[in-house]
Parts: structure tokens; sequence; C-alpha cells
């Protein structure tokens, strides 16, 4: 599921560059192709657009609200009033009142919510405008970002930014241990995380290694679909954790993990991992320099790309790596893939003006010059195959691992469904009685929770605070 992230870098200059950029327009001959066709010309009467997005103050609402000023100064007829800090739940509630001021287009954090936006027809199906601007998606979008924008072959949305999730790990502890290389299947992430946790001298834990939770963070079930190959649902929306073997590899590859770990150190009890892995994360997954990779309580975690403006602003001198994140032994050729989700953009289908609304959708989501500047402000990947490419796309190391990630064909996201992520919710609160060792039959206990994710589904029950 994303999330807004606590970006930290300046949006300096932002809006001179992407003015620029909207002057010059694009040397990419696939974009110009893409923006060929304007279904609002300028000389259609001046309309003014409603656009509700989730940034909230900071970097990422200037540069974005940039990004909106290029495109007016491009189509001096169509006007945006932004409105920010919207949640889903807000922008549902306003197109079903309709009026002058619900949202014409709008902006959700949460692909989750895709499959709901589309099978209510709250957002328009884009086919047509697409075809129309001889957009093939397949050629512009990666597959993954193509998949979790449309829900039964609607594509209700498209993608306005990216993001993945890899490895992180600290140098300076690998150099320590002796490792030169980061780990790039299950078998040697464990092994390398064996030689990296170290204990006081009371027995208790100092340093984890790697937290073999679901619980750690950005570490929830979801974020693994890709390594472990998950179906997580069937054509009709089906749950199907208990008959899909890679939920299950899963799950007994976390339990083993945390045995070697747990053996690792005798005296040690799950309940003291557990405690040592709560206490690190006590000051929150973005409090500046608090979180556990920063202070040095865990030498490697999964993360998204977002975490390396972070830890730019906050530990600037922590020797860090990236990397893909590892997959199964038995499935090395995937390596390189990697979960990934990000931001979508919709039409309302309650607009009176939806071909300037498509206008701007296009162009905030195909643009290339527009998107990779937005990119480098906001330190998200870019969403289209040419940004991905851009030699202007920020050439870190360190980002440049989520970039090659988001165009791996490897990759993969969590499917849509018609009630949000109530599923992977359902899914995660389980996992918890599955760490705590309370599940003694596995194949009933996915069973159940198979028929509790059904039921819910067909209640049209939702994630709390949706």
């Amino acid at each position: 599921m994303s999330h807004l992230r606590r970006m930290t870098g300046p949006a300096a200059a932002i809006a001179a560059v992407l003015t620029a950029a909207a002057c010059a327009g694009n040397t990419a001959p696939a974009q110009q192709k893409i923006t060929a066709v304007d279904p609002y010309p300028t000389s259609k009467p001046d309309v003014t657009i409603n656009l509700w997005h989730g940034f909230s103050e900071g970097s990422e609402n200037d540069a974005f609200n940039a990004m909106v000023a290029s495109f007016e100064k491009a189509h001096p007829n169509i006007h945006v009033k932004t409105t920010g800090n919207i949640t889903d739940t807000q922008i549902q509630q306003g197109i079903k009142a309709g009026g002058s001021q619900s949202p014409d287009v709008a902006v959700s954090f949460t692909t989750d919510d895709v499959g709901t936006y589309c099978s209510t027809g709250e957002w328009i199906n884009l086919k047509q405008d697409l075809a129309a601007a001889q957009i093939d998606v397949a050629k512009t979008f990666p597959a993954p970002l193509i998949n979790y924008t449309q829900y039964q072959g609607d594509q209700c949305a498209l993608p306005l930014e990216n993001d993945a999730y890899g490895l992180y790990y600290n140098k300076s502890f690998f150099q320590q241990a002796g490792l030169t290389d980061p780990p790039k299947t299950l078998s040697e992430l464990q092994a390398d995380a064996l030689k990296l946790t170290q204990k006081n001298p009371d027995g208790s834990f100092k340093r984890i290694g790697f937290f073999p939770s679901f619980a750690y963070f950005e570490q929830v079930p979801g974020h693994f679909t890709s390594i472990f190959h998950l179906k997580w649902q069937g054509p009709t929306h089906n749950s199907e954790l208990a008959s899909d073997p890679g939920f299950t590899a899963m799950l007994n590859w976390q339990k083993s993990f945390q045995d070697a770990i747990l053996n690792q150190a005798p005296k040690s009890t799950a309940k003291q991992l557990t405690d040592f892995m709560n206490k690190s994360m006590g000051a929150g997954e973005f409090t500046a320099g608090q979180n556990p990779f920063e202070t040095g309580a865990v030498a490697m975690s999964m993360d998204g790309e977002w975490r390396n403006a972070n830890l730019k602003a906050e530990t600037p001198n922590l020797s860090y790596g990236t990397a893909p994140f590892p997959v199964q032994d038995t499935d090395a050729a995937s390596y390189g893939g990697g979960y990934v989700t990000g931001t979508v953009i919709g039409i309302s289908s309650r607009s009176a003006h939806q071909d300037a609304d498509w206008e701007l959708v296009k162009y905030l989501t195909t643009n290339t010059d527009t998107l990779v500047t937005f990119a480098n402000a906001i330190q998200n990947v870019p969403s289209t195959l040419a940004a991905l490419a851009s030699p202007q796309l920020t050439q870190n190391p360190n980002f440049q691992t989520f970039v090659k990630v988001s165009g791996n064909p490897n990759s993969a996201t969590t499917p849509a469904s018609p009630n949000g992520g109530q599923y992977q919710q359902t899914a995660q609160t389980w996992v918890a009685t599955w760490e705590a060792g309370q599940v003694s039959d596995l194949s009933s206990a996915l069973a159940a929770l198979d028929a509790q994710i059904d039921k819910d589904t067909q209640a049209g029950v939702r994630p709390s605070g949706s």
C-alpha cells in the first residue's frame, strides 16, 4: 500500500525548470506523438479544473504546484485550482456530492483504491482518450504500473509517479563482517543477517542483521509479492491464500529466518527479539535520524526509493548501499525485480469538462521533461519508460537501483480490489498471529482467512481510516 512520503529535499528553482520545459517542448519523438492531439485547443473558452491531491505543505507540494503551473503555461485557456492534503475518502465523498466544488481531477496516494474508483464509475475509463491521443500504454508505462491503474480492463487511472522497493544495507557493518556484496538470494540474506547480528554481554540483542518480521515498517506481506510471486486473488477477486504455494512459502521463510536468529542467541526468546524490534521502531519510521537503519539497530532493511532523501538529510555520513531485494534460491533468474506501487490520477465521472481534464491528466502523466524534473525534486521514481531512461534523471547509484527495479519485467504489484486494500490489511492482522506462534494448523487457518477476506469483499468492508 502506498503512502505519503516525508521528503526532505528542497524543490528550489523547480518552477523555472518546468516552465522552460513547457515552453521548449519535449524532444523525445514518442512524447511528441503523445502530445500531438489536443482535445481542448486554445480556441475554446477558458475553463477552470478543480484538482484535488494529497500533497501537503512542503517541498513535495511546491514541486507538484510547479508542475501544474507549467501545464497552465502551456495551456493558457485551462486554469487549475488545486486543493491539497486530501484523502481518498474525501475524494470519493466529493465526487458523490458533485457540484462546482467537487474534484474534476483527483490524485490518490494509494493504488489500493483504483478498484473502487473503476468499479463504482467514480473515475472515467480513459481508454478512448488514450486511443485518440495515440498513447499505447504498453509502450509508455512499465507493466506493473499498468496493472495497478486498471481494474477488470477498465483503465480508469494513470500513474503519476512510482514507488519501488529494494534492499538497503549498511556498508560499514558489511565491511566489519567481511561481506563485500549485497545478498541476491534469501539464503544469502539470512547468512549475511546472522553474521551482522550482534549481542550484548548479557545475551540481549545489540544489532539485528535483518528483522525477519512482517511488522517491521515496509516489510508487510504485500511488499513481498514479487519475491514469492503471490497471487492474492482469483479471477473473481476471491482470496486464494490457502491455495497459493507462494504465500505458504513466504510464511515458512519468515519462521525459519526467525528461528535461525534465535538459535544464534540461545538465551534469547522470540519475545526478546520482538521487543528489541519494537523498541528500535519506537520513534517511528520517519522521525528524523531515528529510523532503525539510521541508528544502526538493523543492518539491512526493505524500503522504498524515498529513503535515500531521508538518509541524505538526516544521516549524511552513513555509508550505505542499495540493491534489488533478494529472491528465492530457486528463482535466481528473477533477481532485479521488486514490489512497485505509487501515486495515481483520474478524472471524475461527474466533471462537466472532461476534455480539458484529460489534457491535464495526459500532460502530468506523459510529459517526460516535467516528470523527470518532478521526480528529481521529490526523489520518487518517474512513471514512464521514457522518463526512467532520461539522462536528466538523477544518476545517483543508490537511487538508480529503484529506477531499474521499476522497469524490470520481474517487478510486480498487488491486485486491485473493489473494496480497496482490505484484503491486505486482514492478511497483515492474521500474520501477526502466525509470528506469535499462535497458528497450529496452517492449512485450516489460511482457509479461514480466505473466507474472512471474501466475506469482507462481499460486504464492501474497507480498511480502517480509508
